[in-house]
């Protein structure tokens, strides 16, 4: 059984996947799922945690997402993901905590770091430092741009008040959750790689340190 997660045996199980995506398929090969996905995945998700802890001054938590998809509202009945997803959340002791994850699928690998959902007192306060604060903020988003990351699109079309839409920082505003990515080479060490990339994207964690 490997004990590093190797992304081109990842990308290989799921190439496999797509092709018989049923459930008779993957119990079929459920065994090698296990043993050349979910535990080396988990293996470097324990791994990870105290560097990141030291990296960040924060207590992470590890989760492997399940391959089963919900189709319960779903027309698309393929039982399962085509994607490997990680994730560290790091308990900033607000409602809503910040995170970095790890995904591999059949296109290559991301890198993200961010908040997936802010509630509506956090999002008050996003907002306030975006308008307050505005020097330091657009400092650390270059930091994270110039690092290979890329901020999501925000999932508002109309910038909220009291942010005017013509703010340097107003598409930011439109955010309700703040999550930047950056695509990974899949060759070399991935272990150190990854630390590398997350260290790159602390501005992140930077930005939102004030909302959480």
């Amino acid at each position: 059984m490997p004990d590093t997660l190797s992304v081109p045996r990842v990308r290989a199980f799921l190439t496999r996947l797509e092709a018989e995506n049923d459930r008779a398929w993957f119990k079929a090969h459920q065994g090698e799922y296990e043993a050349d996905l979910k535990a080396p995945a988990e293996a470097l998700l324990d791994r990870l945690r105290a560097p990141l802890r030291e990296m960040t001054g924060l207590e992470a938590t590890p989760k492997l997402f399940r391959p089963q998809r919900d189709l319960r509202f779903s027309k698309n009945k393929r039982p399962y993901h085509l994607h490997l997803h990680l994730m560290w959340s790091l308990a900033a002791g607000g409602a809503s905590e910040p995170a970095c994850f790890l995904g591999i699928d059949l296109k290559g690998v991301t890198v993200g770091l961010g908040c997936m959902a802010m509630n509506r007192e956090q999002l008050e306060r996003w907002r306030s430092l975006l308008l307050t604060d505005t020097a330091r903020m657009a400092a650390l988003i270059e930091r994270a741009e110039a690092g290979g990351f890329t901020f999501r699109e925000g999932e508002l079309k109309r910038t909220p008040g009291p942010c005017p839409p013509d703010h340097p920082l107003a598409r930011f505003a439109r955010m309700k959750s703040c999550v930047a990515t950056k695509e990974m080479a899949e060759s070399g060490p991935l272990e150190p790689r990854l630390m590398e990339a997350f260290r790159q994207g602390l501005p992140v964690l930077e930005m939102l340190h004030p909302v959480l």
